[in-house]
């Protein structure tokens, strides 16, 4: 049996332990994931590209400034 989890993992591109577990399952259907809510807002974001495609990420950053956001600048340190 081990061939064939094997092979099945090969196919799909996932890993063995993760075939062992759709064989656990009682019932194997897709499953649509949505797109998850994460720290950016895609409509903002939309509008900014719509309006400065050729707007770099850091300038994109900085008009965003999204507590937490991901595409916030690091800070940089004058310290020597």
């Amino acid at each position: 049996m081990l061939k064939k989890e094997a092979a099945t993992a090969r196919r799909y591109n996932v890993s063995r332990w993760c075939v062992y577990d759709w064989c656990k399952r009682p019932n194997i259907e897709r499953v649509k994931v949505h797109r998850r809510s994460r720290k950016l807002d895609w409509e903002a974001l939309r509008k900014q590209v719509q309006q400065k495609p050729d707007a770099l990420l850091l300038e994109r950053a900085a008009e965003t400034r999204k507590k937490n956001s991901t595409l916030q600048p690091k800070e940089t340190s004058t310290e020597n």
